[in-house]
């Protein structure tokens, strides 16, 4: 059996990360300053959900959204650091996911997560998981699984 996990991020000066399970509802959130602590958080929690398969039937298919800093006019301090952690992320995914085979990732503006909100907001609700970065990088994960 395959099971799609969608995975997100929204990079900035606080990175949030999240992943969403659509056919059971499971997810994870975390946000951290460190966008490395976040790629290191996001694989570890993968690894874990590999960890717990049946390794003859079961298969786990990563989809990855990267939310994009399309802001348009001057470039301050924040937004030129966003722009590079989306080109670290983009980078980071592609190379350890997508070397040798097909890899599911789109970068998408801010606006793209909207109607993945209030769910996100409902499931973040029942836990203890901190911070507005978790709840925008898991709107992603719920749009980005409503869209394949």
């Amino acid at each position: 059996m395959i099971t799609s996990i969608f995975v997100a991020y929204d990079p900035g000066n606080t990175t949030g990360v999240a992943w969403y399970d659509p056919i059971d509802g499971t997810f994870n959130a975390y946000q951290h300053a460190d966008p490395i602590n976040c790629w290191f958080w996001a694989q570890n929690q993968i690894d874990v959900l590999i960890d717990e398969l049946d390794e003859e039937t079961d298969f786990i298919e990563p989809h990855f959204t990267v939310e994009d800093y399309v802001g348009g006019g001057y470039r301050n301090t924040d937004s030129i650091l966003t722009l590079k952690r989306v080109g670290y992320f983009e980078t980071r995914i592609s190379e350890y996911w997508g070397q040798d085979e097909w890899v599911d990732l789109r970068v998408v503006g801010s606006n793209m997560r909207k109607s993945g909100l209030r769910l996100a907001a409902e499931l973040l609700d029942t836990t203890s998981i901190p911070g507005p970065h978790t709840l925008d990088a898991l709107s992603h994960a719920i749009v980005h699984s409503r869209q394949v």
